[in-house]
């Protein structure tokens, strides 16, 4: 083809009837892309001379970027090279339905498998409306365009709104080169369409180059609104619908309230079980607290703050502003093929919690180590206990420490986004120094470790 004279093409906004009339013998119609669009091949200076034609008769066209004359008789030596070299392959029926662009409607079996019909290519006009045409005569039709832009995609829809015929869906594969878009948004966008439409899709191929994990979504409000069809089987007029009750409290004073702490007691439980118990081990309670895990034949690991991450026997260190140091932590774990994993977090309980300079410290510990629960690739379900000192206000007394209460926000929120993470937050009364705590108190918080309430605080025994 690039041997062939060279040539030129030109867009005309005319209907194929029209344009024909106006045609000069040496210039012929290239394609036919819609109802009023067509485009025009010859030698350039016949292109050149019909294009003052057109703009003469205040007829809209547009000079196209091309080398040759393609679909024009420029390319009858090109056409020949074609139909021999094609003569020489073994031809065989289209497997799948198949539309000519050469003729517009479907191709037979006998056009496949004739090197002729290969050769019409190059020399026939692309009959694409009249494609796009017998495509939307089928029931439920998509089109998708299959490569860069979208001039494809454009030209369909100005098809389908010529015609009679159902309205379908049109997409394209990539963006066009002047739209702000990456390819990727492009093509997974199209997916979507395509899967809301009912279009199977080989998932497995789509993901099969990266990871994927389950998000769940926040429950649904309940709006109390009711949507039932009364039975009526005897045709009766349905009567009136109620007129919906208000629930609004009249009085304001109704429309507030205030949490408040309900005395309980410690049901009897089981000792507390768990394949693998890791403890954020701080004196004096979290040490309490491992010593009498271990003590009871039960696996357990202890967390401890250092520089760098690291492991020593059952022992781990970690660096608590590392949030690396926590997924290793987690992903040594994982590898260990555990289950279950109940995680104990007591450093803020330490003589240096307190500090102000460490204000946050605490929160952005359990945050990383949550973070680093929900991005593992080994996901287990797994409880995660805070142990917390004066977060909460009680018995209305309590000197509440604000670090810790942010704490006791955190482990209400983070079951909310996490499904397969059970969070509990054990609140007592402040722990002075590295006091060893009472054994009735270090009694019932091991006890709780079995239990199932989210929030527990112990104040005055």
């Amino acid at each position: 083809m690039q041997d062939c004279p060279i040539g030129a093409m030109l867009s005309v906004a005319l209907s194929e009837a029209a344009l024909a009339a106006l045609l000069p013998n040496d210039i012929v119609i290239a394609a036919v892309n819609g109802p009023e669009l067509c485009a025009v091949s010859g030698t350039a200076a016949e292109i050149a001379s019909f294009q003052a034609l057109l703009e003469t008769k205040q007829i809209t066209c547009k000079r196209l970027k091309t080398s040759h004359g393609f679909h024009s008789p420029l390319m009858a030596p090109a056409a020949a090279e074609l139909a021999a070299l094609v003569g020489q392959m073994a031809l065989h029926p289209p497997q799948i339905d198949l539309l000519s662009n050469v003729t517009g409607t479907w191709l037979t079996a006998s056009e496949a498998t004739d090197p002729a019909y290969w050769a019409r290519h190059l020399r026939q006009p692309v009959r694409f409306y009249d494609g796009v045409k017998a495509l939307l005569q089928l029931p439920g039709t998509i089109l998708l365009e299959v490569g860069p832009g979208r001039a494809l995609k454009t030209l369909a829809q100005q098809a389908i709104t010529r015609t009679e015929a159902a309205p379908a869906m049109v997409l394209n594969s990539l963006p066009h080169p002047q739209e702000d878009v990456g390819d990727r948004a492009v093509m997974l966008g199209s997916l979507g369409q395509l899967w809301l439409k009912g279009t199977t899709v080989q998932w497995s191929n789509v993901s099969a180059h990266g990871l994927r994990r389950r998000v769940p979504l926040p429950t649904y409000p309940f709006e109390r609104q009711r949507y039932w069809v009364t039975l009526n089987p005897a045709g009766l007029a349905a009567p009136a619908a109620p007129a919906p009750q208000e629930t609004k409290a009249a009085d304001l004073a109704d429309w507030f309230y205030l949490p408040a702490w309900e005395r309980s007691f410690l049901p009897q439980l089981e000792p507390p079980t768990s394949d693998c118990w890791v403890v954020f081990a701080a004196a004096p309670i979290g040490t309490a607290l491992s010593q009498r895990l271990a003590a009871t034949g039960q696996r357990v690991v202890t967390v401890q703050p250092d520089s760098q991450f690291a492991q020593q026997g059952h022992t781990y260190t970690l660096n608590p502003q590392n949030p690396e140091d926590y997924r290793s932590l987690v992903q040594a774990l994982a590898t260990q093929d555990e289950q279950s994993i109940h995680w104990v977090y007591g450093w803020n309980l330490a003589e240096t919690a307190d500090r102000a300079t460490e204000f946050y410290t605490e929160f952005y510990n359990v945050l990383h180590l949550a973070q680093a629960l929900l991005a593992s690739d080994h996901p287990t379900d797994s409880t995660l206990t805070v142990i917390t000192s004066g977060a909460d206000a009680v018995v209305g007394t309590d000197a509440v420490n604000p670090q810790q209460a942010l704490l006791s926000g955190l482990c209400k929120v983070i079951p909310q986004e996490a499904t397969h993470l059970r969070c509990r937050c054990l609140d007592v009364a402040v722990v002075a120094g590295k006091t060893l705590p009472a054994e009735s108190l270090l009694d019932s918080l091991y006890s709780e470790l079995a239990a199932t309430a989210r929030i527990v605080a112990y104040r005055g025994g």
